[in-house]
């Protein structure tokens, strides 16, 4: 493999992926035994064919993978960082498909073909990856923001390595950025088109006022003022996006 495909993580670090590799695979290889069925059953009732399960868990498996070791990718060249991962999405699906013939040849019972055909199941795992490498190249910090609970925390000198890197980007923008002249924002914000997305958002999700005033921090009459006359203050606008799951934008327009 060539250098300059993989990033140099040190030891201790690939010690720490193989280590969740391992778990990984052992999780999702045991899921995956039980979608192992003859290509063409004797039974008097087959098994319902189940793609699309199939491929989803495939690709959660794919990225489970990409992830724990995508996350300790860190570049301050963004085509580096593109290179790194696009060769790390190549190699994990090459690992998944490796790892599914090792089941099945290991297998009595039949094979995963019975629900979805390997390039049907290869398709959605690239997909999957390219949409989350896409992800981390968007955020660089998507690792360090986004872990899962039950991820181990990265390493400090990662995180110093990371905010080293965000400075850097913050500070070449601030400089390319002409000066402008600060515009003082009013306090409160009056939008009820927001107001009518938040009566929406609550009718889909079938949530109550106090649920989701707990949510945004704020309380029941605030949430029903909003409701009513599309005012409020700026601080709970941006907790009631939050809450809702976009950005301040996307609620105001």
């Amino acid at each position: 493999m060539a250098d300059q495909d993989i990033p140099d993580l040190g030891s201790d670090i690939r010690l720490e992926i193989e280590q969740e590799r391992e778990d990984i695979n052992k999780n999702y290889l045991q899921q995956l035994s039980s979608f192992l069925v003859e290509d063409f059953p004797m039974l008097a009732l087959p098994q319902s064919r189940k793609p699309e399960t199939l491929k989803r868990l495939v690709a959660s498996y794919a990225f489970s993978l990409f992830h724990v070791e995508a996350k300790r990718y860190i570049s301050d060249d963004d085509s580096e960082l593109a290179h790194w991962l696009a060769k790390l999405a190549q190699r994990v699906v090459e690992d998944v498909e490796g790892m599914i013939d090792a089941l099945e040849s290991g297998s009595l019972i039949g094979k995963l073909s019975y629900h979805a055909t390997k390039l049907q199941m290869r398709e959605a795992m690239s997909e999957a990856l390219r949409k989350n490498a896409n992800v981390y190249l968007a955020d660089p910090h998507y690792a360090l923001t986004r872990l899962p609970k039950q991820a181990k925390k990265l390493p400090i000198t990662t995180k110093r390595r990371i905010a080293s890197t965000k400075s850097k980007r913050i500070q070449a923008k601030t400089q390319a950025r002409p000066k402008e002249k600060r515009v003082r924002l009013s306090s409160t914000i009056t939008s009820p088109t927001a107001a009518r997305k938040l009566e929406r958002f609550l009718v889909a999700k079938a949530m109550g006022v106090p649920e989701f005033a707990e949510k945004a921090q704020t309380t029941d009459r605030t949430i029903r003022s909003f409701r009513k006359t599309g005012k409020v203050r700026r601080s709970i606008f941006e907790n009631i996006a939050n809450a809702m799951g976009i950005t301040k934008d996307e609620l105001l327009h």
